[in-house]
């Protein structure tokens, strides 16, 4: 399984998070609630994906996208992992 985290700080929390561009790799999900990534990957590749994050401040909310290629995310899945076999004894 994949595991990461997008973090952010400064404005105003709760933030929500999701995809500014590019795409996750199948099986793998962003909670825009936490940032977490997370999700059992079902096909290798390489996937580039940016972020985006908007706090709830009062009036006009600010976000904040990935903008450049310190701020994307590169996923390198070389295989994805095999379901447990499963037994009956």
């Amino acid at each position: 399984d994949y595991s990461g985290l997008v973090t952010a700080s400064g404005g105003v929390t709760p933030y929500t998070f999701g995809i500014n561009g590019g795409e996750l790799p199948p099986g793998v999900s962003i909670d825009a609630a936490t940032g977490r990534i997370s999700g059992r990957p079902t096909q290798a590749g390489s996937y580039r994906v940016g972020f985006r994050v908007t706090d709830s401040g009062v009036g006009p909310q600010r976000q904040v996208e990935s903008t450049s290629g310190l701020d994307i995310c590169q996923i390198r899945i070389e295989q994805p992992p095999e379901p447990p076999a499963l037994s009956i004894n």
